[in-house]
């Protein structure tokens, strides 16, 4: 079973905690022994020295130490005897006292460690060894009953820490809890959900990051739902007409004129499906990255031109006159889809166009930029409907576009074209004085030469 964050922190942070206190108290006891070995040094070299100097010659050449009993008094009581030796320069031994039980000489003058004693030895002017050591019980004790507080002390700074943490870590960890409990309650029919964030630190910012994503989830989910409503309603439209109009002609016998007419109308509904159906495909594309642009230097005002010339008879039969201005301006961009950018921008004009209405595209170069402007005198667009005109099925005037046999595609391929090319399109509309869309793409590199 996996252990929960809060746990696995805290078995972190009580492990490195233990670490640090368990090094702290091994070098405050090494410390306390370092301390007590050099007090005690200190207090055996000067008694060494002096029982050196004490040692004198007689007239028969025997040695004796003129020492006060005194002298070693201050080193303690019977358990913690000091003890001493003394040897002549060729290693004889001159006196020892009677704790002392190894009458070796040694060689070498300095302090050493010997079964539980520490031992100083020093060499005087005439050559005479003197030793005093004494028992390291004393700095043992300290050293145990310093080891025995901090392990104590250390023990209960632990057990502390570590309730102290569980509670920290509780109260840290709880917006986590309350992110993932909002999570799991979220479903497609309560996605208004959204984590409270009461703190302004690193959790209440990913609080906020994820309210955000939430929100950006919700507009996804209810622009797909209004997609798939969208589009089951514009394929049912037509496609009903298809129906009723095949039923009507199988019904009963019906004249040659009247079965032609029935299969005109049944192809105009099934036109239509095929627009509604290929503007899905498209945006499908573009929405899985499926839609790569084939790119190259393309002289946009004679695309322009050529673009308008397959719409001229459409726009004579409504009555609407189209003119191109402008030349020479180049584009590094995909030719198909700029030429369904063009295609869609003139034909929405010239459907919503009437009698006398005048369309108008316009090349023209920056620096920096390539502008295309279809500007038309046709109905215009309300100010409330302006936001919506690139959204997927959206209709201004939604009988009239349905009666021109729009889908409510063209103007989102539109942006998607312009805004995978690297720029971006707008819409200026008042209602009674006509319509402008403006593209701005970025401009070629002045090495590419246009495409023939």
């Amino acid at each position: 079973m996996r252990s929960s964050l809060r746990s696995r922190l805290l078995v972190w942070y009580s492990a490195v905690l233990l670490v640090v206190l368990s090094t702290f108290a091994a070098l405050a006891v090494w410390s306390i022994w370092q301390s007590s070995v050099e007090d005690l040094d200190a207090r055996l070299r000067p008694l060494a020295t002096q029982l050196g100097n004490a040692v004198q010659v007689d007239e028969t050449g025997r040695y004796e130490v003129n020492l006060a009993e005194a002298s070693l008094a201050e080193f303690g009581n019977t358990v913690d005897a000091p003890y001493y030796a003394i040897w002549t320069a060729d290693g004889t031994l001159i006196d020892r006292s009677d704790p002392f039980v190894d009458g070796t000489s040694p060689t070498t003058t300095g302090a050493r460690v010997r079964e539980g004693r520490r031992e100083v030895i020093v060499r005087v002017s005439d050559g005479t060894m003197v030793l005093v050591g004494r028992s390291l019980a004393g700095a043992e004790q300290n050293v145990w009953s310093a080891a025995t507080a901090l392990a104590l002390g250390g023990g209960a700074a632990l057990v502390v820490a570590f309730l102290g943490g569980w509670l920290l870590l509780g109260r840290a960890l709880a917006p986590i809890a309350q992110i993932a409990a909002t999570a799991e309650a979220m479903s497609e029919s309560n996605l208004g959900l959204r984590i409270d964030v009461s703190t302004t630190d690193e959790l209440g910012r990913v609080a906020t990051a994820l309210n955000r994503a939430f929100d950006r989830l919700q507009e996804a989910f209810e622009r797909q739902t209004r997609f798939t409503a969208d589009a089951s309603h514009e394929l049912r439209t037509p496609l009903a007409s298809q129906i009723a109009e095949l039923e009507w002609a199988l019904s009963r016998p019906r004249s040659d004129k009247e079965y032609e007419e029935s299969l005109r109308v049944g192809m105009k509904a099934a036109e239509r499906m095929r627009a509604v159906v290929e503007g899905l495909l498209t945006l499908a594309r573009a929405d899985a990255d499926a839609a790569p642009l084939r790119r190259e230097a393309i002289d946009l005002s004679a695309l322009v031109e050529d673009t308008v010339a397959t719409s001229r008879a459409a726009a004579d039969a409504r009555g609407v006159s189209l003119d191109v201005e402008g030349h020479g301006v180049v584009v590094d961009g995909d030719p198909d889809r700029l030429r369904e950018l063009i295609s869609n921008l003139v034909g929405n004009a010239v459907q919503y166009g009437g009698s006398g209405d005048r369309v108008v595209c316009t090349t023209s170069a920056t620096p920096a930029s390539v502008v295309l402007e279809v500007r038309d005198t046709g109905p215009g667009i309300d100010a409330s409907d302006l936001p919506h005109v690139f959204e997927r099925f959206y209709r201004a005037n939604k009988a009239r576009s349905r009666s021109a046999g729009g889908a409510g595609l063209g103007l989102s391929i539109c942006k998607w074209i312009v805004e995978s090319h690297g720029g971006r399109i707008t819409c200026d509309s008042a209602v009674g004085q006509g319509t402008c869309f403006t593209v701005e793409l970025p401009a070629a590199n002045s090495a590419t030469r246009p495409a023939v």
